[in-house]
């Protein structure tokens, strides 16, 4: 609480360029989780990464090619919104949340399915 006020302040007194004070968020999704909600946020948001990253990496050594693909696909949604975070806050933005949830339902669902269908 308070991140929008206290930016003004700190562009006030002159410690950063005012400009810079308009902005609602920083440029970092790992800073900004933990500026507004803690270590509790970062947590959560490291989670909400490390999950999928970990339950598509069960198979990245699958026989199949097609399972090796939708495991390799779903390690990598997660790892490329941690290397675009490092400058830009896209889970601050409804576009953001809505292209990684998509995203991630759509590729577990093909995963899913592609591992009945390998046990069949």
């Amino acid at each position: 609480q308070g991140y929008v006020q206290a930016m003004q302040e700190l562009g006030q007194q002159g410690v950063i360029d005012s400009k810079a004070a308009q902005y609602g968020h920083a440029h970092n999704e790992f800073i900004d989780a933990f500026a507004k909600r803690g270590v509790l946020g970062l947590l959560v948001l490291l989670a909400l990464y490390l999950i999928p990253m970990r339950l598509f990496a069960n198979q990245l050594q699958a026989q199949n090619l097609a399972t090796r693909a939708l495991a390799t696909a779903g390690v990598l949604l997660p790892v490329t919104y941690i290397d675009f975070g490092l400058s830009q806050a896209f889970l601050t933005h409804n576009s953001g949340v809505m292209m990684y949830a998509f995203l991630l339902v759509v590729l577990w669902g093909s995963y899913v399915n592609q591992r009945h269908i390998d046990q069949r």
